[in-house]
């Protein structure tokens, strides 16, 4: 038995335009090696997600590091490197 088949499918066989390996819906051109028979709105999609998850990763990145220069001054145990500071008048220019 073979797949069932879509009216997209049919209509982009009667055309002679290829179905999105995505969607299924038409797809006009060859996206190459990689996207091939994909339809601009799926490649659209495609890399609008890959962005998202690059954002979302350099937001995270970004909270770590602040969070470790926030943090870099005392340790959560209270044992860690501290900046000391001399007292006003003894402090030297």
């Amino acid at each position: 038995m073979s797949a069932p088949v879509t009216e997209n499918e049919v209509a982009a066989s009667l055309i002679g335009v290829h179905a999105c390996i995505v969607c299924g819906g038409p797809c006009l051109s060859w996206k190459g090696s990689f996207h091939g028979w994909t339809c601009t709105r799926c490649c659209a999609a495609y890399v609008e997600a890959g962005a998202k998850r690059g954002d979302e990763r350099r937001a995270a990145e970004r909270a770590q590091r602040v969070g470790s220069v926030a943090g870099a001054g005392a340790a959560a145990d209270g044992y860690g490197p501290t900046a000391v500071l001399a007292p006003a008048g003894e402090r030297s220019v």
